[in-house]
């Protein structure tokens, strides 16, 4: 048989789809413990201790659903791999970082089974959402040296910006840290037996907030820089984007808070978490180019 044969463009859009699915997941999972379903399936890999697929009750159905949209992440990832296996011409960089998405997945897999086997231990859920943010990264990285030759890099900015950036990274990356605290405190633990952290919600929700508006602040300071250097067209609108999800997710942050913390203002904070991470991240990829010869897609 013949080799398939993938083109860069082609391979591209296989690294997009496997970005998008190990974002949505991250939302999806959100949405188990939202819904008081994290221990829908009292056990893992199987849903009960005698049946594999079982849904017998709303939560059940829920994780289990979950559990189902995880086989169609791994899909998308082993496509990525088996792209980058045919791809013409064969990167190794793209090789390694979509076997390391195979692998975060796998990880993630395991790291979800160990939360329910924990009976969703505030800890062991922070840990997994954490290491979702890490595969997204990958996925990242992933996409976007797909349309970039394999280098090498030359900076387009000046060094104190690029390092301005790289702090405004380091920031996005505590906001997010934070804010598995204030969900750890929080009422939705996935279910009303699972272990909480013991500090007051108003504690941790003002060192979050207060994360969150030192975090815009360096973006402000940012975004000055990357006028005043003429930088690309790129880095500007990332960081508009990333200005403008940050001031969003505050005033969500804000709703939840003085609204008794409403399931769905939850749902979009999650999933603007992620935004904020990935645009930060995006971000610093934006201040450098390729200077290699291999032709790209656009």
């Amino acid at each position: 048989m013949r080799t398939p044969v993938v083109s860069p463009k082609r391979y591209r859009t296989l690294t997009l789809v496997a970005l998008v699915l190990v974002s949505i997941i991250i939302v999806t999972g959100a949405g188990v413990r939202l819904s008081g379903s994290g221990l829908g399936c009292n056990d893992w890999p199987n849903c009960t201790k005698s049946e594999l697929i079982a849904v017998t009750n709303k939560n059940q159905a829920i994780e289990q659903l979950n559990r189902l949209f995880t086989g169609l992440v791994s899909i998308g990832v082993m496509a990525a791999v088996l792209g980058s296996l045919w791809r013409a011409p064969r990167r190794e960089d793209l090789l390694w970082l979509s076997w390391g998405l195979v692998g975060g997945v796998i990880l993630q897999a395991v790291i979800g089974g160990v939360s329910v086997l924990l009976k969703l231990k505030w800890q062991a859920v922070a840990v997994h959402f954490l290491a979702s943010i890490v595969l997204v990264a990958v996925g990242l990285m992933l996409h976007r040296r797909a349309a970039e030759s394999p280098g090498p890099y030359r900076l387009i900015v000046s060094v104190r910006t690029r390092n301005a950036a790289r702090v405004v990274l380091g920031l996005a990356t505590w906001v997010v840290c934070a804010g598995t605290l204030v969900t750890a405190a929080g009422p939705h633990g996935g279910d009303a037996k699972a272990t909480r952290l013991s500090w007051t919600i108003a504690h941790v929700a003002r060192l979050h907030g207060l994360s969150v508006m030192v975090l815009i602040a360096a973006i402000l300071g940012l975004f000055v820089l990357l006028r005043a250097e003429n930088a690309p067209r790129e880095s500007l609108l990332t960081i508009e984007a990333l200005l403008a999800i940050g001031v969003i997710q505050g005033a969500i942050g804000y709703y939840q808070y003085f609204n008794n913390i409403p399931v769905i203002a939850v749902g979009f904070h999650v999933a603007g978490a992620v935004c904020v991470f990935g645009a930060a991240l995006w971000l610093q990829f934006t201040l450098r180019e390729a200077t290699g010869s291999e032709t790209m897609p656009a």
